[in-house]
């Protein structure tokens, strides 16, 4: 599903009624996400996209591949990615959206524990400290 408001957009994947994947947003790329949360340093990131370029595979694989992260530490980072990128958009007051059926290839390692319902009460909360501020 595409969703778009004036010039952003947002993606969010689903298979078998899941969010398995979600893109967009300027600070919600995986390597910039691994790096702020201080796990690589800003040569790492640059080694990593030179790799991503170079080779086509995704962030998570050559990240895995040059020993800067574990496989939990991934998982943990694909499912903050793709619930920030959800709480983002809860935030939207209006936008457009287009849903459609196609094949996707994902890294379903960070789907098994990413919680819908936890997201939709987050957005929530979310919502109502912006609006008491």
């Amino acid at each position: 599903m595409h969703i778009r408001h004036r010039e952003e957009i947002r993606t969010i994947y689903f298979k078998d009624g899941k969010i398995i994947a979600a893109s967009g947003g300027e600070g919600l790329r995986l390597g910039q996400i691994v790096y702020e949360k201080g796990l690589i340093s800003q040569e790492q990131l640059q080694l990593a996209l030179v790799d991503t370029m170079k080779t086509g595979r995704r962030m998570g694989d050559v990240l895995l591949a040059l020993d800067y992260l574990k496989e939990d530490s991934l998982k943990e980072i694909i499912r903050h990615q793709i619930s920030e990128t959800v709480l983002e958009l809860s935030l939207w007051e209006k936008g457009d959206f287009e849903y459609q059926d196609c094949l996707i290839e994902f890294d379903e390692r960070g789907i098994e524990d990413v919680n819908t319902m936890r997201i939709i009460l987050e957005a929530a909360v979310r919502k109502d400290e912006l609006a008491a501020s």
